[in-house]
């Protein structure tokens, strides 16, 4: 027993010596990269200096390199523990998915530095993309506590509480962001949340905040959230020419395309819910185009081809359920 346990421990031992070994020389690779060699320069000369992991770790990021990211924000971290180098080491960790180990360095930095309200937020997030929204909302709670007129925090704060189909409290923190500072990003979000709701505001607070969006940030997902609320509402008429404005503004506005289709699809207007349907799929190949033609097709009495459309659908989300019982009524 004894020496299958050796020679077991003695196995793990050379995996793991060869998927470091492997993880250093994909490293090499990336950071003999010519557009990282002043920085990799840098580091040599002065290999003490937290700052310039700092400064390569960020073009990294930029570059979308994140693993060589995380392992510079980590050197620059081990180097200089200060609040900042959590900030970006920590960051670093939730860009390159990492989620659990971002959590649990997260939270042993917010004991170091319980009055940061940036390490909470990046802790929020991380407990958010886990789906526990409860711990986000009491970190968000945190941060309100000490600043009411958070209003960054007060929009993420709605986004929890719209992700937990709280909406009616995420509209009231929707709202208190936006008269703090109306960003083009919280007026979207709450214009959402609004034509959900099918809420008597929702084309007032589209229109006034189309006008304050000189940008043009927005402006095409606010039409698209007057035409959610007419769809809602099944004023078919006044939503359809929404989704066709959406359209002609952005080629690829992919909610736009399905929920047209869907309209027409619902007053049988089939050939023409299945042109809006193969035309948005031409531009984004995504799975509920193809869904929704096969729906189309099978109205039309085509069968085999709204199988081939149904099974495209699934090449491209193997978990979607729509079109695997579609199938499933097809006999396939």
């Amino acid at each position: 027993m004894k020496k299958i346990l050796i020679c077991a421990i003695t196995i793990a031992t050379i995996i793991s010596c060869n998927q470091k070994n492997e993880d250093e020389k994909a490293l090499d690779e990336v950071l003999n990269n010519p557009m990282y060699q002043s920085y990799t320069a840098a580091i040599k000369a002065s290999p003490k200096t937290d700052s310039l992991y700092v400064q390569r770790g960020i073009k990294l990021m930029e570059t979308k390199q994140f693993a060589a990211a995380v392992n510079d924000f980590k050197k620059a971290y081990e180097l200089n523990d200060n609040q900042e180098n959590a900030l970006v080491y920590g960051g670093s960790m939730i860009e390159a998915n990492k989620i659990d180990d971002a959590i649990t360095f997260l939270s042993k930095q917010i004991s170091k530095y319980p009055e940061n309200p940036a390490l909470r937020e990046r802790l929020a997030f991380c407990y958010e993309q886990k789906g526990k929204f409860d711990e986000a909302i009491k970190l968000y709670d945190s941060i309100l506590k000490n600043d009411p007129e958070d209003f960054a925090t007060q929009a993420m704060k709605g986004d929890a509480l719209a992700a937990m189909d709280k909406d009616a409290a995420a509209i009231e923190m929707y709202k208190k962001s936006y008269a703090i500072n109306p960003t083009a990003f919280v007026a979207k979000q709450l214009a959402y949340v609004l034509a959900e709701n099918q809420s008597s505001e929702t084309i007032d607070f589209c229109n006034t905040a189309i006008k304050n969006d000189t940008g043009g940030i927005v402006i095409t997902d606010l039409i698209y959230a007057k035409g959610t609320y007419y769809l809602n509402k099944k004023d078919f008429k006044q939503a359809e020419p929404l989704f066709d404005e959406c359209i002609k503004r952005d080629i690829r506005y992919t909610p736009a395309y399905l929920d047209k289709s869907f309209i027409q699809y619902e007053q049988k207007q089939y050939e023409a819910a299945l042109k809006t349907a193969i035309l948005g799929r031409q531009v984004d190949k995504n799975p509920e185009l193809y869904y929704r033609e096969g729906r189309c097709l099978e109205a039309l009495g085509k069968p085999k081809d709204a199988i081939t459309a149904y099974q495209d659908a699934l090449a491209l989300d193997k978990n979607f359920t729509f079109a695997k019982e579609a199938l499933a009524n097809l006999g396939q």
